[in-house]
């Protein structure tokens, strides 16, 4: 398994205060594991080895702080460059699990008034999409 972030904790923490639910809808990660593994193509592993190799010489496409979460105009930044230079990777890590969380809470929506999500930050922009537009 993955460890949970200090946010995940917090939040559950949160929802056993308050006697509420705790409901986990992301896409489940053997699905995740499985799109990530058709996406990685011959050409696309061959660029993640090259931007790999290139990286130690090369200014970063973006600069930020890995050490502390981005602004949200940072995150979009980063992720329009992932889906720019690796589509695949981008649907299968960001686009298809945002949908697939969208899906899981207007299923919970449909029963509760209020709903706390919380979601890593590449996904909110997406997420928000997906629900807004009902798809």
């Amino acid at each position: 398994g993955v460890l949970p972030s200090k946010q995940m904790l917090t939040a559950a923490d949160l929802a056993a205060k308050h006697n509420k639910p705790v409901h986990l809808i992301d896409q489940p990660f053997n699905i995740t594991l499985q799109a990530v593994n058709d996406a990685l193509t011959i050409p696309t592993i061959l660029k993640l080895i090259k931007d790999v190799l290139i990286s130690p010489f090369a200014p970063p496409p973006i600069a930020f702080d890995p050490g502390s979460i981005p602004d949200e105009q940072t995150i979009k930044q980063i992720t329009a460059y992932i889906e720019q230079q690796y589509p695949t990777l981008h649907k299968a890590l960001i686009a298809d699990r945002d949908r697939y969380m969208a899906r899981e809470l207007r299923q919970l929506l449909d029963d509760e008034t209020t709903v706390l999500a919380v979601i890593g930050a590449a996904h909110k922009s997406g997420v928000q999409q997906h629900i807004a537009h009902d798809d």
